[in-house]
């Protein structure tokens, strides 16, 4: 982080950076959830199975208590601020 504020210390190309990087994975993420097992067995789309594991796997990755993101939500607020340092 500190070489990227020596080289450049762009807040909008930091920012920008990151909700790109953000939108790609929020939509890459449930995607693959669902994609990947359709893949390997497709006949099992039409299970209530699939169905229950893959809103489980959403749920691990978005829930608001648990989630990867969802826990995370703060972390990402700060990151976002102008004065953002990762060791304060």
């Amino acid at each position: 982080y500190d070489v990227y504020q020596v080289l450049n210390g762009n807040y909008p190309l930091r920012a920008t950076g990151f909700l790109m990087a953000f939108i790609t994975i929020l939509g890459l993420i449930p995607t693959a959830t669902l994609f990947v097992p359709l893949l390997r067995k497709p006949k099992e789309l039409l299970t209530r199975k699939f169905w229950k594991d893959a809103r489980r796997g959403v749920n691990l990755i978005f829930s608001p208590k648990d989630g990867v993101f969802g826990s995370t939500i703060g972390q990402i607020f700060d990151y976002l601020r102008p004065d953002f340092h990762p060791n304060d």
